[in-house]
Parts: C-alpha cells; sequence; structure tokens
C-alpha cells in the first residue's frame, strides 16, 4: 500500500475519527483552511482508490451531499506504513 499525501490522510484522519459518516462541508468545517476544491479533488482520489465510500445521498436544502466513510482502518494503514518504511529502510532507501 503506499503512503497517503498529507491532505489525504488529513481526510482519512476526520473520518477515522468520527462517529459519523462525514460530508465534503462537514469536513470542511473540521479544518477550514482547506479549500472546497481540494476537499472534492481529495475525496474523489480516495474514491477512485477505493479508501473510502459513498455512505448516504441526503438533500442539504435543495442539493443533494454525498456522505463518506472509510473502507480503509487506521490501524491497517499505520501498520502498513510502518512496516512499509521499516522495509525500505533495512534495503537501504529510506524515503
Amino acid at each position: 500500500m503506499r503512503l497517503l499525501t498529507k491532505r489525504e490522510l488529513q481526510m482519512m484522519t476526520a473520518l477515522w475519527h468520527s462517529e459519523n459518516s462525514l460530508s465534503a462541508k462537514e469536513i470542511g468545517e473540521l479544518d477550514p483552511e482547506i479549500s472546497m476544491n481540494t476537499i472534492l479533488a481529495v475525496l474523489r482520489k480516495l474514491l477512485k482508490s477505493n479508501l473510502i465510500k459513498t455512505d448516504s445521498v441526503e438533500m442539504s436544502g435543495s442539493t443533494l451531499m454525498r456522505k463518506y466513510v472509510p473502507i480503509l482502518q487506521e490501524e491497517d494503514y499505520l501498520t502498513s506504513a510502518v512496516s512499509d518504511k521499516a522495509l525500505k529502510k533495512n534495503c537501504g532507501t529510506v524515503y
């Protein structure tokens, strides 16, 4: 498994630490410094990579809003990331 980018990790952390599924708007409210365009682009990339899935589609005013949940669990990612770094370090290649 590849390491997540900084933005991907931010989105995944928000989803991992939430008890409920989150919309792009709710993720943006957690970190207002990230633009909505960035959030939507990263969510699309995570969806395409099968790291998250759409949990539900709800009405928000007059628009539809998707809510997301992680497929990849935090413990699995951290275990993979740590073992991948250790393997690369032992083979003489460090990030």
